[in-house]
C-alpha cells in the first residue's frame, strides 16, 4: 500500500514539475527551463531516495 502511495504522489509530481517547466519555457526561454529540470530532478531524486530509506526502515 505504501509504494502505491509512493507511486502515485511521483507522478502527480512528475506531472506538476513538466507543467512548471512548460510554463518557464514559455515565459523565460529554453536555458531557464532547462536549469529548472535539472535542478528539480537532483533535488526530487534526494529526497526519493531518503522517503525510501525511511519507509524502508520500518
Amino acid at each position: 500500500m505504501r509504494s502505491l502511495i509512493l507511486y502515485t504522489g511521483l507522478v502527480v509530481l512528475l506531472l506538476i514539475l513538466c507543467y512548471i517547466t512548460l510554463t518557464i519555457y514559455t515565459y523565460l526561454g529554453l536555458w531557464y527551463a532547462i536549469f529548472f529540470s535539472l535542478f528539480e530532478i537532483g533535488k526530487t531524486s534526494f529526497a526519493c531516495i531518503l522517503y525510501i530509506k525511511l519507509i524502508s526502515r520500518d
